[in-house]
């Protein structure tokens, strides 16, 4: 962003409004009615068990510290990735 203004900040709420409009879209669910947020809060806490579990695996095996943190740079780079190419479809479909 190189500036901050009123435009660039309301560009960026409409892309995160977006962001949760497709993330509810593909978990199919609707985000803006209160059962579908109250889905995706449990949908986000399945998630988040499934990773303290693997967590906790690694962490009884032997190598668990080098590969826990092989993980987290993993799915960092794959959000961050994942992030960028809906930013890039987001800004084409906003430009009509």
């Amino acid at each position: 962003m190189p500036e901050v203004t009123p435009k660039m900040v309301g560009a960026l709420i409409a892309l995160y409004e977006r962001a949760v409009s497709l993330y509810a879209f593909l978990v199919n669910i609707n985000a803006y009615h209160q059962p579908g947020v109250e889905a995706g809060k449990k949908a986000a806490a399945n998630v988040l068990e499934l990773q303290n579990q693997v967590a906790a695996a690694l962490n009884e095996a032997g190598t668990a510290l080098s590969l826990l943190r092989l993980r987290i740079k993993w799915m960092r780079w794959i959000r961050l990735r994942i992030f960028i190419r809906l930013c890039g479809i987001w800004m084409r479909m906003g430009t009509g």
